[in-house]
């Protein structure tokens, strides 16, 4: 049974991207990310400007948590001016206002 995926939302006219995580719950089809930024610019530019692409499914919320980690590091999202993204998950943030506490053998694991 799959429980999420990890997807890159591109904004076609900019070139710049999200990368996030998402569960198969209500909505799903229609998501494109929750940065605050990528949401302006859609409110902006309109839904048409903008295609989500799957890069991986997930069978876990930790594997889902895990590898949007991997993804966000991999990219380095946080220092490209290329990703919306402003925050990599388990720095204790990121764009919904959630928090993800890591145990430091986790973070090591991760990293």
């Amino acid at each position: 049974m799959f429980f999420g995926f990890i997807y890159i939302t591109l904004n076609r006219k900019t070139g710049k991207k999200y990368v996030g995580k998402k569960m198969f719950r209500k909505g799903w089809r229609e998501y494109l990310g929750s940065s605050k930024w990528l949401q302006q610019d859609i409110d902006e530019l309109g839904r048409d400007y903008f295609i989500r692409e799957t890069i991986e499914v997930c069978h876990s919320k930790e594997d889902l948590n895990n590898r949007e980690i991997y993804y966000q590091k991999f990219w380095n999202v946080k220092e490209s001016d290329d990703w919306y993204n402003m925050h990599i998950q388990n720095e204790n943030f990121d764009t919904t206002g959630l928090t993800y506490k890591y145990s430091d053998q986790r973070k090591k694991e991760i990293w």
